[in-house]
């Protein structure tokens, strides 16, 4: 049995029933993993976390910009979203999926910097995981203590880069063919505002950002918009 799934079991142990305890012994834990790991922090790697609106094209986006980078001779891993992956058993939207999907965020993206590539995208990680502690917050399930040693428990995994890939209400629901029972134009709305500026930098003043707008643009476009982004920051050479 490897050290990553005894951490992955210590973690979803704490996630399947989060009382105030059990969130404090969660994030004593993350810190302690945090630490155990730091050697694997020290990574040279150029690390770029990807938000998006719905219909966005983020993990399209994603899959063609490593589709690029391997042609170049850059070497690249992708962190999956972590919600791809959350158990069935776990309601979504909860507390206890939340607390899951940040431990596999946090494990795997410590497991890909192991690797040590010259590029690292994730597809929603770290800033994601912070943004949403807030939401937790305004809902009274986490503390503001906790989330803000949470913010400083996962400070050094903070990305270099956060690309925000936003669609306008309009443009994201005539993308999907239409509004929805959960994704409606006030859906949307309300989602871009939760991944605007002033809520990254609210959770991570010290992490670079940037804003594409995607109204009218092909996802050949928004690729060629982000390597122009990470050719002009000097991190693709």
């Amino acid at each position: 049995m490897n050290n990553n799934f005894l951490w992955h079991e210590l973690f979803y142990r704490f996630a399947e029933s989060p009382c105030d305890n059990n969130v404090n012994g969660y994030i004593n834990l993350l810190q302690n993993y945090l630490q155990f790991s730091r050697e694997d922090l020290k990574s040279s790697t150029f690390t770029i976390e990807f938000l998006g609106t719905p219909e966005a094209g983020k993990t399209t986006c994603l899959e063609k910009l490593v589709d690029r980078f391997i042609a170049r001779g850059i070497s690249v891993v992708k962190n999956r979203e972590s919600a791809e992956l959350l158990p069935t058993s776990i309601k979504k939207g909860s507390l206890s999926a939340h607390l899951w999907m940040k431990a596999h965020t946090v494990t795997s993206y410590v497991n890909n910097l192991k690797e040590n590539p010259d590029i690292l995208l994730v597809d929603r990680g770290i800033v994601d995981s912070l943004l949403w502690d807030r939401i937790f917050l305004d809902r009274g399930e986490l503390s503001f203590s906790q989330v803000n040693t949470l913010r400083c428990v996962m400070k050094p995994l903070l990305p270099n880069l956060v690309v925000s890939l936003i669609a306008s209400p309009d443009c994201a629901i005539e993308r999907r063919g239409g509004e929805g029972h959960i994704v409606t134009k006030e859906f949307i709305a309300n989602f871009n505002n939760s991944i605007s500026p002033s809520a990254i930098e609210l959770v991570a003043p010290e992490t670079n950002y940037t804003i594409l707008n995607t109204d009218g643009m092909t996802i050949s476009e928004e690729v060629d918009a982000i390597e122009k982004l990470l050719n002009a920051l000097c991190c693709l050479h």
